[in-house]
C-alpha cells in the first residue's frame, strides 16, 4: 500500500512538473488581454515603495503589445501584467509569497514587512527565481538592509514540501494570479491552510467566473490563455475554502473584467468575469453564517499609515474611535489575528447570542448585492451611496466619501 501511495505521490509530482515546464516554456499563454484587471498592479500603499525598486523592477506592468514591438527582455516579461496583492500592516510578518515571477512584488513585501518581519518567494520558473536574486543585493543596499529578509526559492504550489514549506510556518500567504494556473488550485488551498499558523491570512488576488468554463472553450486550442481558461467559479473557490478549514472570507476589492480577444469574448458570452482580491484568515471559531453576539470593535487608529480609517474588507470601514456593532465574525477577524492590538472590543460570545446578524450588507442574510441599499434604509454603518455596489470601490475604499 505505501508503495502504491509513493508511486502515486511521484506520478502526480512529474505531471506537476511537466506542467509547469510548458508555461515556462511559452510565456505568451500568460498574456491577460483583459480590460479592467490590471489598471493599477500595485496597492495604494505600495505605490511609493515601487519607487526604490532596482531599474529593472520599477516597471508597472507588463504591456504584452509593447514588448513584442520592443523585443522586451525575459526579465520584463515575467511580469505579465499580473497583480500580486499586498495587504496593509505587515510589519514584523512572516511571509510566503507564490507566483513571485523576477521579483519586483517579492520585495515591495520585504520592505513592508520590516527588518524583523521575513519574505519566501517562490515562483515554478527556475529562470525568474535566478533573475530575482540577481537583484537581492543591490535591492537591499537600496532598501538600507545589512541583512537581506528575503529568499527566493523554485517550487510548486501544489506542494510546498518542494520548497521545504513547513506546518503553521507563515503568518501571511499572498497569491496573485498564478492561482488561476495552478494545476490543481484545490491542493493550493489546501497547502496554504497547512502551512498558515494560526490566526494567519491568505490573501489573493485572482480572476474569477460566475460559472465554470465549458468544456469546447477549455479545450479549443485558438485560446492560448492560460489566465482566462482557468479563471475559478465562484462557488467552487468557496467549496475548496471550506473543506481546506475556512468557513468565512472577505472580499478586499472586486472589478469586472472585459476580454479584448474577440474569438474568446464570443466563446466566453454569458460568462461574467471579475477580479476579486480576497482575504481569508486561519481561526476556528468563524462560522458560516454571520451571528449576532450583540459586540462592537473600536479602532484605535494606531497603524502606521492609517490615522483616520482602516478597512477591514470592502464593506467593513473602522474609524478612529468610533465603535461600531460587528458580527461574532468580524468581530474575530480584528480580535484573534495580527491586527488585535489595534481594536478595542466590547461583548463576547459567552454571555448572549441573539441570531443572525443582519445590520450590514456583508453579513445581511439571503440578501443580493443590488437589494442591500433597501435593506439599509434605517441608516446603519456603512456607505448608504455605494455599499451595495461591488465597483464603487478602489483598492477598498469608497469613492463617496472625502
Amino acid at each position: 500500500m505505501k508503495k502504491l501511495l509513493a508511486r502515486q505521490t511521484n506520478l502526480m509530482a512529474d505531471q506537476i512538473s511537466q506542467y509547469y515546464q510548458e508555461l515556462a516554456s511559452q510565456p505568451d499563454l500568460y498574456e491577460l488581454g483583459l480590460l479592467n484587471a490590471t489598471e493599477e498592479p500595485i496597492p495604494r500603499h505600495a505605490r511609493l515603495i515601487r519607487d526604490e525598486l532596482v531599474a529593472p523592477l520599477r516597471q508597472a506592468a507588463f504591456d504584452g503589445k509593447a514588448a513584442k514591438t520592443a523585443k522586451a527582455a525575459r526579465p520584463m516579461r515575467s511580469f505579465y501584467g499580473f497583480y500580486t496583492p499586498l495587504p496593509s500592516v505587515l510589519s514584523g510578518c512572516k511571509v510566503l509569497l507564490l507566483g513571485c515571477g523576477t521579483g519586483r512584488d517579492a520585495f515591495i513585501a520585504s520592505k513592508l514587512v520590516g527588518a524583523h518581519g521575513s519574505v519566501l518567494a517562490v515562483d515554478t520558473d527556475a529562470a525568474n527565481i535566478k533573475t530575482a536574486r540577481s537583484y537581492s543585493q543591490e535591492q537591499m543596499e537600496l532598501f538600507g538592509r545589512k541583512h537581506a529578509n528575503i529568499q527566493f526559492s523554485c517550487g510548486y504550489p501544489e506542494d510546498m514540501a518542494s520548497f521545504d514549506a513547513k506546518d503553521r510556518s507563515f503568518d501571511v500567504v499572498l497569491l496573485n494570479y498564478s492561482f488561476n494556473l495552478a494545476l490543481d488550485k484545490k491542493r493550493v488551498i489546501s497547502e496554504v491552510w497547512r502551512v498558515l499558523r494560526f490566526g494567519g491570512e491568505l490573501y489573493l488576488g485572482a480572476l474569477f467566473a460566475n460559472c465554470r468554463m465549458s468544456t469546447t472553450y477549455l479545450n479549443d486550442h485558438q485560446v492560448r490563455n492560460r489566465v482566462v481558461r482557468g479563471a475559478v467559479y465562484l462557488e467552487d473557490f468557496r467549496r475548496w475554502l471550506r473543506a481546506a478549514g475556512w468557513e468565512s472570507f472577505r472580499y478586499m476589492e472586486k472589478r469586472r473584467v472585459v476580454i479584448q480577444d474577440k474569438h474568446q469574448a464570443k466563446e466566453l458570452e454569458g460568462v461574467d468575469l471579475t477580479f476579486r482580491v480576497i482575504r481569508a484568515f486561519k481561526l476556528d471559531n468563524l462560522e458560516d453564517l454571520c451571528e449576532n453576539y450583540g459586540q462592537s470593535a473600536e479602532y484605535l487608529g494606531t497603524m502606521p499609515g492609517f490615522n483616520q480609517f482602516f478597512d477591514l474588507d470592502d464593506k467593513h470601514r473602522f474609524y478612529v474611535d468610533k465603535p461600531i456593532r460587528v458580527c461574532g465574525n468580524t468581530c474575530a477577524l480584528v480580535e484573534n489575528t495580527r491586527f488585535a492590538q489595534h481594536f478595542r472590543i466590547q461583548g463576547n460570545r459567552q454571555n448572549r447570542h441573539f441570531g443572525l446578524y443582519t445590520y450590514c450588507p456583508y453579513c445581511g442574510f439571503g440578501k443580493d448585492e443590488d437589494d442591500i441599499i433597501e435593506y439599509l434604509e434605517e441608516g446603519k454603518e456603512v456607505c448608504t451611496d455605494c455599499s451595495h455596489k461591488a465597483f464603487c470601490t478602489v483598492d477598498g475604499h469608497c469613492q463617496h466619501e472625502g
